[in-house]
């Protein structure tokens, strides 16, 4: 009985362990339920400067703690009071708290209640920071809305205190930009703000800048109605510029005659005539009505029988404003058109998909004859032997498909950006794989930040979720993770690559395992078709002694050791084959920055099985830098002498692999609306009429989820920013302020502390040379004794190869930059208009100015290698 009793202990504690070892798992479907379209139920948040809503903030269902979380940058006004202001959509609100935390270490700065009025068919909550923040420093500032049954939902933007911005100048001018660009009487005052040349293409409306024509910043000879007014974004304030972003929606009427023929459009519309198809509740919400004598409003969006073409717009703007007069520093805009298959024009050979990103994704079939594609934030599937567009997924009502269910005006938080689609598979008979990861803006997983795994069966036209992964992330982390890897095998086994680790996901059971762990970001690479990863062994992405590389299918892996004396690089992959490359240690020159510079003597393409498929090498030079273009390998190609190394030239290696996609994409112009892009079939299949329609969507009623936690980036990183987007994440501040500077933007550290603003300085600066550090005045070109010299409580910035013009960012913010000049180390203390101000122990008044000629030339001549630092908290 004892022995009985003790099997029975055993099989129940092995029963136990299986459970526990299962119960840490992705949610998995219960009960399945059908429905026709994605409903959004979340409030919507906003905060009101001067009466005006700006900063839109889409509800979480869970916290978020990464650091680069930017939504929005809310300046602190002088009393320093705060008023959110809520469209609950008819959700009961609770209460409503907020928090401020620091950014630099997660710090607790303040918290509490707000006190709460409806307004306006509103909620607004008011609240005064009681405790001090740092001048010019960023912090969160998070509010919390409890919906009740225990359920909150998280709004974040950022806060800052910065003197002297007036914002309601920057507010009022984006809105009458925008608004006067709609109409043509009004849009020729923009002209004076505009530097038009050559430069721009003014070619298609979804690329347009600040040197585009006046004629194509208004919409050429458009007639465009405003759908859906703009809630400005503040992006970033200094103490001399302020970025904006905007975002709405406009239609134009595709059968309207065309008069009067822009330049721009009608030089190259009759070359493109051949191929060109010519057919191509409050005001947060509901701005369709209104009386601006600026623009046009529509007033029949989303009717069942419109058959206008409907756009979604982004706008940015960098702007100055000084003595009444407000500068545009920059100026881009984005406009895609909402995918209608009623208005897209084909033929036997082509789909046209109107207005939209040139490098759009699809995927079709071996045969060709079926394509899903991505569109505006929609994922499509087009039959072309059966004539038949099928909307996949979307988060945006019916807009473009015959429903009468449509509502009568477009929903911001269904219009949310901050996801992505990724065709995995096509198959044969129009099946489709895919995900959708980023912020989930309705249906059963509104409000999440994670991964949704789907499958579109096609002859049933409907959508059922495979398995749904939450993570704590904010977008912009969760899309540099899965652009690295996201994979699906023939197992139905998902592979992502997060922070550090390579993990796998079972879509039968939810189950999850680590495959490889310990890998720095920045070594690591997958080919195109995701299959075959590697990485670099250490965290030098320049250098290993080990290149590890991996089937995932099969578990299959190979390892690539250096030769004594020697080490590697992993360049990428060309279909299925590694590209690296060898180095000799002798050939790889560190200097004092920690600037490294590697020449390879050998390039070689191999692949899993050890075979060298080309190999490349020139005597007496060296592959100092490699870019990818089409699949085919560049290579920047130098001699090494005693002063380093000096580039002699360029070379190629062809990709000769063939492309997985039988459909290409093509573009043609239509003298209405410009450059539209199509997808070209590789066989003819001509019908008479395009039929569509839009899958149904099987949502599951999930049991409880698990936020996976993953590791952290450990290393110092810089987050650069331009266009008010994150573009750019860096372990070198030289790579991170060079970018930043060319796009007109700004850099974060770690600490998510400024390292970096374009354009935010004064037009002279002078420090003064009594107050800087005795060990700097030796003006040490070298990041250790820099370091030793300023102490702890600074951050050494290493700006090599930058232009001069970031020299002067540190100098106005009070810090000095050592350069290596002619002949000699400067350490710089000033500039002015003409010059730039040296320490020179030897003068009688120890500060000499050198004209800016002079250093322009010194600097391009000595390699542009600088050294300064930013005091951290």
């Amino acid at each position: 009985m004892k022995k009985i009793i003790g099997k029975i202990f055993l099989l129940l504690a092995v029963f136990l362990v299986c459970v526990a070892g299962f119960s840490h798992r992705v949610n998995r479907k219960t009960t399945v339920q059908k429905t026709d379209s994605q409903e959004a139920t979340l409030p919507l948040a906003y905060m009101l400067i001067d009466g005006k809503a700006v900063n839109e903030m889409t509800g979480y269902t869970l916290e978020l703690g990464e650091n680069e979380e930017r939504e929005s940058l809310t300046p602190l006004p002088t009393d320093r009071t705060l008023t959110v202001e809520l469209q609950n959509f008819d959700r009961q609100i609770q209460g409503l708290s907020y928090q401020v935390t620091s950014l630099s270490d997660g710090s607790l700065v303040e918290n509490g209640q707000l006190r709460t009025q409806a307004q306006d068919g509103m909620l607004q909550g008011t609240f005064t920071l009681q405790n001090t923040i740092r001048l010019d420093q960023e912090y969160s500032l998070r509010f919390t809305a409890d919906l009740g049954n225990g359920k909150n939902v998280y709004y974040y933007t950022r806060i800052l205190q910065a003197g002297g911005i007036d914002l309601g100048n920057y507010l009022n001018f984006t809105e009458n930009f925008y608004k006067s660009a709609l109409n043509k009487q009004s849009s020729v005052d923009l002209v004076d703000y505009l530097e038009s040349d050559d430069t721009a293409s003014n070619s298609s409306f979804f690329d347009v800048n600040l040197h585009s024509s006046l004629s194509q910043v208004s919409w050429e000879d458009t007639e465009p109605q405003l759908v859906q007014q703009a809630v400005p974004t503040i992006v970033a304030v200094n103490s001399t510029t302020v970025s904006i972003s905007l975002k709405y929606i406009i239609c134009m009427d595709p059968n309207k005659d065309v008069s009067g023929q822009s330049e721009s459009f009608s030089d190259t519309a009759a070359d493109a005539s051949s191929s060109a198809d010519e057919g191509g509740e409050s005001v947060r919400s509901d701005s369709t009505s209104g009386t601006d004598s600026n623009v046009t409003y529509a007033a029949d969006y989303g009717s069942s029988d419109s058959q206008m073409e409907y756009y979604t717009v982004q706008e940015y703007y960098r702007l100055r404003y000084s003595q009444d007069d407000m500068s545009l520093l920059d100026f881009r805009r984005s406009a895609e058109q909402v995918f209608n298959p009623a208005l897209a024009g084909f033929t036997a050979t082509t789909l046209n998909l109107g207005v939209q990103d040139r490098t759009l994704q699809y995927k079709s079939n071996q045969a060709g004859d079926i394509t899903a594609f991505v569109a505006n934030g929609e994922l499509w599937s087009y039959n072309q032997s059966a004539g038949k567009a099928v909307r996949v997924f979307s988060f945006r009502s019916n807009i473009g498909v015959a429903a009468a269910s449509r509502s009568a005006t477009p929903d911001n938080r269904q219009e949310n950006k901050n996801h992505e689609i990724k065709i995995e598979q096509v198959s044969e008979n129009g099946d489709i794989i895919f995900l959708v990861y980023g912020y989930m803006a309705a249906g059963s997983h509104e409000g999440s930040m994670g991964l949704l795994v789907c499958r579109y069966q096609a002859e049933t036209g409907t959508v059922s979720e495979e398995v749904f992964l939450p993570l704590a992330q904010s977008f912009t982390t969760l899309s540099r993770n899965i652009s690295r890897l996201c994979y699906i095998d023939s197992s139905n086994q998902l592979y992502l690559f997060l922070n550090s680790e390579i993990c796998r996901v079972s879509l039968e059971d939810g189950s999850y395992s680590i495959v490889q762990s310990g890998i720095e970001p920045e070594c690591f690479m997958a080919a195109q078709s995701e299959g075959i990863v590697a990485w670099m062994d250490g965290s030098d992405p320049l250098q290993t002694d080990t290149i590890t590389w991996m089937d995932l299918t099969t578990g299959k892996s190979r390892q690539l050791q250096a030769a004594e004396g020697e080490k590697l690089r992993a360049l990428g992959f060309a279909g299925n084959d590694l590209a690296y490359g060898k180095e000799k240690d002798e050939n790889i020159l560190t200097d004092a920055l920690g600037n490294v510079e590697a020449g390879m003597y050998e390039i070689c393409i191999e692949n899993m099985d050890g075979e060298v498929k080309k190999d490349f090498s020139r005597d007496g030079q060296y592959v100092t830098d490699v870019s990818w273009e089409n699949g085919s390998l560049n290579m920047t190609l130098s001699t090494l002498g005693d002063d380093g190394y000096t580039e002699a030239g360029t070379d190629h290696i062809m990709n000769n692999s063939a492309s997985e996609n039988t459909v290409s994409v093509s573009t043609v112009t239509n003298a209405r609306v410009g450059e539209q892009v199509t997808l070209v079939f590789p066989q003819a299949d001509q019908t008479e009429n395009l039929e569509s329609g839009y899958a149904e969507l099987l949502t599951a009623e999930n049991g409880s989820e698990t936020v996976l936690e993953w590791p952290p980036a450990e290393e110092k990183l810089y987050y650069v920013y331009t266009d008010g987007q994150l573009v750019s994440v860096t372990a070198s501040s030289a790579s991170a302020v060079a970018l930043a500077d060319s796009g007109n933007g700004f850099v974060l550290n770690s600490a998510q502390q400024y390292v970096y603003e374009r354009g935010n300085w004064n037009t002279t600066a002078m420090l003064d040379v009594d107050r800087i550090s005795s060990g700097l005045l030796s003006a040490p070109l070298d990041v250790q004794k820099f370091q030793e010299a300023v102490g702890d409580g600074y951050e050494v910035i290493n700006l090599t190869g930058s232009e001069e013009d970031v020299l002067k960012y540190y100098l106005n913010k009070g810090y000095p930059v050592v350069a290596q000049g002619s002949g000699a180390v400067w350490l710089i203390v000033g500039y002015d208009t003409e010059n730039f101000w040296i320490y020179d122990a030897s003068a009688d008044n120890k500060v000499k100015a050198i004209a800016t000629d002079d250093t322009t030339k010194a600097f391009e001549d000595t390699g542009k290698k600088y050294l300064t630092c930013v005091s951290v908290p």
